[in-house]
Parts: structure tokens; C-alpha cells; sequence
């Protein structure tokens, strides 16, 4: 499934819409439970076939598994917490206060724009947030995860079995912290001026 978020406005107002190529009816759920949009599909072999589109107004979580979703624009909000998991594909354009991640199960995250405050859990995934200007980030990665990260002012960091985390910028480190036993590794990226 692949999913695509869009702001709403007075052309295109808050809802969901379907697109289906060659898809079998009866196969996805769309419903809305205590204010949360949930939305399921079987697995098939025409998982990819099916296109979502949701419109939102706010937006304050987002849960993926196993699906492809893209935010078309800039994703403008005060406090947002994202888990993806189960080899989903996440990617946005963030202009927050306060970003909540955690990434697992063979899943990939693409992040651009700027938040004051990142803190990210991940594990066997790879998350890119050299694009994401931060002021503050805490890093938590295992078992082989990748994740590079900017960060003006203060990083902190701790890997594990094996996994990298990447930074960029000239924060402060006030901790890192690797594992005895399988550590992971920290490698600082260079930030030429420009």
C-alpha cells in the first residue's frame, strides 16, 4: 500500500481516497476509532497496487507497517511521535517543536526540514535525518541500525550491536555510549561552510 498525506483545504477537503489498479474489492478496511484513522489492507501480490491518498487538517501521530507513505509538502505541526515498523518507507518535510521516532523491523525513514528537539529509537532499520536541522538530538540505535542526524547544539548518543549513528553539525556531545560487548560505532560527518 502505498500512502500519500495531503493537507486539506476548501478545494480538498479532510478525507481518503482510493486508488486501485487491478486490485481485488473487500481486500482494505478504512474506519476511524477513538479519533484515530486506521487503515488496513490484506497482504497480497497487488499490495503496491493500491494508492492512498488521506487529507488531514492536524496531525499529531503517525503509525506505519508495511507500507510505502510520502507527505506532500510541509508536515507543520507542534509535537509529532511516528513509529514505523515491518519494512514500511516513511518520508516528510517536518517544521515541529518536539519529534518522537522510533524505527524498526527493516524499515526506512527519509527525514528533511527542522525540529528543536529529535529523540529516535532504531533498531534493524536505517533512518536519514542529514536533511533535518535540530537543535537537540538523543539517538538510541541496535542491531545494525543506520541513522545520521544534524544537530546544532547537543547530541546525545547510544549504539549497540553493531549499529552506526551518523552526525553532522557541531553539537556538543554530552553522552555517547557503546556497548562492551558488539558495539556500534559513532562517526562524525564533515560540515564544510558554506
Amino acid at each position: 500500500m502505498k500512502v500519500r498525506f495531503e493537507t486539506a483545504d476548501a478545494e480538498h477537503p479532510v478525507g481518503i481516497s482510493y486508488y486501485a489498479n487491478d486490485f481485488k474489492a473487500g481486500k482494505y478496511v478504512s474506519k476511524v476509532e477513538n479519533g484515530v484513522l486506521k487503515l488496513r489492507m490484506q497482504r497480497s501480490k497487488e499490495a503496491d497496487s493500491l494508492q492512498v491518498t488521506v487529507r488531514y487538517n492536524t496531525l499529531s501521530a503517525v503509525k506505519v507497517s508495511g507500507a510505502a507513505v510520502h507527505f506532500a509538502g510541509l508536515l507543520k505541526t507542534n509535537l509529532l511521535d511516528v513509529k514505523v515498523s515491518g519494512g514500511a518507507r516513511f518520508e516528510t518535510t517536518l517544521d515541529a517543536a518536539d519529534l518522537q521516532l522510533e524505527v524498526t523491523g527493516r524499515s526506512k525513514v527519509t527525514l528533511r526540514g527542522k525540529v528543536r528537539y529529535m529523540d529516535a529509537v532504531v533498531s534493524t532499520a536505517v533512518v536519514d535525518a542529514s536533511q533535518l536541522q535540530a537543535m537537540a538530538v538523543t539517538v538510541d540505535a541496535s542491531n545494525k541500525a543506520e541513522v545520521t542526524v544534524q544537530a546544532t547544539e547537543r547530541v546525545v548518543m547510544k549504539s549497540t550491536t553493531g549499529a552506526v549513528i551518523r552526525y553532522a553539525g557541531n553539537p556538543s556531545i554530552e553522552r555517547s555510549h557503546t556497548s562492551s560487548m558488539l558495539s556500534g560505532t559513532f562517526e562524525r560527518l564533515n560540515t564544510d561552510p558554506k
